[in-house]
């Protein structure tokens, strides 16, 4: 009998049904054959169920509701013989349209029973039935039956199975299911298909999507299309393999022979923007180009969001041309996210432009988030007029309540850096009374104080004292609101203070802040002391306590040499006299620090102190030395102070630092224009130009302006080597298969050479040449 062979392979046909969440329900109902006579037992499937853990609902996606099932017209037709097989193929019917799975199981049990061979169109009336009431704790088990008894589950089959799955979200079950399937050369329908390919993303399993494609192309003889290859790619993408999406691109074009279209190139260049390969996704759109294919705004700006997370602000901008040059629309959010790109760039009445444009719009459900995340990122570039733009909207439209703290903290800070101090003491004053009026606290944390501190010590137009007294003021609220006053609050307020020009009241600050540490210490030592045993560990606490007190005494004189420098009168005596105690004290002396005192110095041309600031710092101290530097010589070169700015390149030399210096093209064209003879500065512009990978013709004139210099300084032999080293650039030398055309030396250049060989007594001017080190600037 049929049924006593299926008892006993019964053994080999247990399982456990595992689900996706983690958890695992009872064994299978299949190994209890030995004792039930049924492996159909309702009630046994019924006693899986309830061991299995409950399974989370969800509807299908609109992607997935669009495709077409071959469930979704099930036939009803089932030609057979024996009057008793039609009819129990008409109650398996009934049982499938009603969801009756429990009759269409005992139905199977019938058949079987009566001797007749269970063929696939009555397991897959059962199935549906299953499927219809959401039972997949049922499924494994018949689908297990189907196994041992040789029979291949048909398209309406799967597709039922997959819905039942997708309801559920169970991705591997899914993809699991349709790997076996597709394997013993069982197509897919559309629908199922694509309900794979969003399994295999969602389980971040490319290699599983490529299974699934290659059996559904080469075993089960389904004539793949354009449609299969997007959603294919759009998987192994989701599972982080943009290289395979590449390799399934090309093979649909180079051996199917399938001409991709702008659903293709859409998957393509989202899979490759979602694992950071943008220099091929801008390939792809070049390829889209040349082509003449149109495609959509999202994913242009998901591609110019992921080119502006990745600070490829340039590019960027380029796609967001080519953009609107297709007549596209950019939404809200495209406006927004170049706008950062375009300020980065120093574009920034693109940027406004492009903020009108959002503020036309007048969006009917504006999302107070989007608007913070763009104030935020503007916040931290130069831009604070466009960053109080965009505050501004945000008060006007959206309820005072829900701005956040850090909203009002950031439109502070940029009030002052715009020199709107009243304006920013004002919004504060507003904030207060919002928190107050509305029944919340006021921050705990110290930050929207400290805008204000930094507002304050910025101020250069409002009366000293009322600065100070509005210092006090906020101090006393922030005093009130956070529990703990660390450092960097002692260090604002000491700038303030410095600011204004109140030493005796900055004095009485420090002692404070010394005071409010040392407590604080004995605080927290005195806690610590309960697990300190050995005096090693005693000894190490009090180290981390030394490294501590630098550290706070360091933040201090940060804010008050920070203060000074903004302040309206002359202090750089009191620079001084703090950077030499940081110095005796060995208190690193950092990047701020630096590009404080150099301002104060520059602002009042103390040219005496800032050749000797150069003693002061140790590059180890430094964060970035290259922009320290840079920033530093850049300043002395734009207020023309050149024995400062030379002693500050010679020290770069020394120290090894390589500093990128800004408006090299305009001071050389002034130092040539004047006829100096400043070869040093000249020189040390000439070679931070050369160093471009690739240079244009204005980069070449520079270079000729240096030479002129040089040659006003009688330096022939630099003359010499900037020549040599304009000749062999990358630039000068005609490349095959290159778009661009080498750069043209000046024949002034040609001239200065000439006369520099002519005056250069040296019988071998080009072993001078080798010997000559290029960063010799003696």
């Amino acid at each position: 009998m049929i049924r006593a062979r299926r008892l006993l392979v019964s053994g080999r046909r247990s399982q456990q049904l595992v689900l996706t969440n983690g958890r695992t329900t009872g064994a299978n109902a299949l190994s209890t054959l030995a004792a039930i006579p049924s492996r159909f037992s309702s009630a046994l499937l019924e006693k899986n169920a309830l061991l299995s853990a409950s399974l989370r609902s969800s509807q299908l996606t609109g992607t997935l509701q669009q495709r077409r099932w071959q469930s979704g017209a099930p036939s009803s037709a089932y030609p057979h013989e024996d009057e008793a097989v039609r009819k129990f193929m008409e109650e398996l019917n009934s049982c499938r349209e009603t969801g009756n799975w429990r009759q269409a199981l005992k139905l199977l049990d019938r058949i079987d029973k009566h001797g007749y061979a269970l063929d696939p169109q009555m397991y897959e009336r059962a199935i549906a039935a299953c499927a219809r009431m959401g039972k997949v704790e049922v499924l494994p088990g018949l689908l297990q039956n189907m196994t041992v008894d040789d029979i291949l589950p048909t398209s309406a089959t799967v597709d039922y199975i997959m819905q039942a799955y997708l309801a559920r979200e169970e991705w591997k079950l899914i993809v699991d299911h349709a790997v076996d399937v597709t394997g013993k050369g069982v197509p897919l329908s559309d629908a199922a298909f694509h309900a794979v390919m969003e399994g295999c993303g969602q389980m971040r399993d490319a290699h599983s999507a490529k299974t699934v494609f290659n059996n559904v192309w080469k075993k089960c003889g389904v004539a793949v299309n354009t449609s299969h290859y997007a959603a294919t790619i759009r998987a192994v993408g989701m599972g982080g393999r943009p290289d395979m999406a590449v390799n399934l691109f090309n093979i649909m074009e180079e051996k199917a022979g399938i001409t991709a279209d702008e659903s293709v190139f859409n998957q393509l260049i989202r899979a490759q923007i979602v694992n950071q390969a943008l220099p091929q996704a801008l390939q792809t759109f070049a390829t889209v180009n040349d082509r003449g294919l149109m495609l959509h705004e999202p994913i242009y700006t998901a591609t110019i969001d992921a080119l502006i997370k990745n600070g490829d602000y340039w590019q960027a901008g380029r796609l967001f041309d080519q953009m609107i040059s297709y007549g596209m629309n950019p939404s809200v959010f495209c406006y927004g996210r170049i706008m950062v790109a375009y300020v980065r760039t120093g574009k920034n009445n693109v940027a406004a432009a492009c903020w009108k444009k959002i503020v036309e719009a007048n969006e009917p459900s504006p999302a107070l988030m989007k608007y913070t995340k763009l104030l935020g990122e503007l916040a931290t570039t130069s831009d604070s007029k466009l960053t109080l733009a965009v505050f501004d909207h945000i008060f006007s439209v959206f309820d005072h309540d829900l701005i956040r703290d850090s909203t009002y903290s950031l439109a502070i800070r940029a009030n002052g850096r715009m020199g709107r101090t009243q304006t920013a003491i004002d919004l504060f004053d507003t904030f207060v009374r919002s928190r107050e009026e509305s029944g919340k606290h006021l921050p705990r944390a110290a930050g929207i104080y400290l805008s204000v501190f930094n507002a304050l010590s910025r101020d250069t137009e409002r009366d000293p004292k009322q600065n100070t007294r509005d210092a006090k003021r906020v101090w006393d609220i922030m005093a009130k609101n956070v529990p703990v006053i660390l450092s960097p609050a002692y260090a604002s307020l000491a700038g303030v203070f410095a600011s204004s020009g109140e030493l005796d009241t900055l004095n009485v600050l420090l002692e404070h802040a010394g005071q409010s540490f040392a407590d604080i210490s004995r605080e927290e030592n005195a806690e610590n002391m309960d697990h300190v045993v050995e005096e090693e560990e005693a000894h190490d606490a009090h180290e981390e306590e030394v490294d501590a007190s630098d550290l706070h005494d360091e933040l201090l004189y940060n804010g008050v040499i920070s203060g000074f420098s903004k302040a309206r009168d002359d202090h750089s005596e009191h620079i001084s006299a703090y950077l030499k105690l940081m110095k005796q004290r060995g208190l690193k002396i950092n990047d701020s620090i630096v590009r404080a005192s150099t301002d104060a110095f520059v602002k009042f041309e103390n040219w005496q102190l800032m050749t000797k600031l150069v003693d002061y710092i140790d590059v180890k101290a430094l964060q970035n030395a290259d922009l320290c530097f840079g920033d530093t010589i850049s300043k002395l070169l734009e207020a023309e102070a050149w024995y400062p700015a030379r002693h500050w390149i010679s020290a770069a030399h020394k120290l090894n630092v390589q500093p990128p210096i800004r408006g090299k093209m305009e001071i050389l064209r002034h130092l040539c224009e004047s006829k100096s003879d400043e070869w040093r500065i000249a020189y040390a512009l000439a070679l931070e130009t050369l160093s471009f990978k690739q240079m244009v013709d204005v980069n070449v004139e520079s270079v000729a302006d240096a030479v002129d210099i040089c040659m006003n300084a009688n330096r022939s032999d630099l003359v010499m080597k900037l020549f040599d080293r304009m000749t062999n650039h990358n630039s000068h030398k005609e490349r095959p298969n290159s778009t661009r055309n080498p750069v043209t030396i000046p024949l002034r250049m040609y001239k200065q050479t000439v006369l520099a060989l002519m005056r250069d007594h040296t019988t071998d001017p080009e072993s001078r040449l080798r010997s000559a080190h290029p960063g010799d600037l003696s």
